[in-house]
């Protein structure tokens, strides 16, 4: 028997990259933009790359209660 083991599974390796690449920039994108609101309202800037706190700063931003 002959079995064609040429049939690949996945993306290729270019797409993968311009897809990792894309994230990067969505991200970097969202930072920068969270780090802005911050700012002008007064909060630390920086508390954008901190994972929870910038979701506590975004509430108190909002004027939203951040505890529970």
């Amino acid at each position: 028997m002959n079995y064609d083991q040429t049939a690949s599974s996945g993306i290729s390796p270019a797409v993968a990259i311009i897809l990792a690449l894309v994230y990067v920039a969505v991200i970097v994108f969202e930072i920068a933009a969270y780090w802005k609101v911050f700012e002008k309202a007064g909060r630390p800037g920086w508390g954008a790359i901190i994972p929870i706190y910038n979701l506590y700063l975004l509430l108190k931003v909002a004027g939203r209660p951040a505890g529970g």
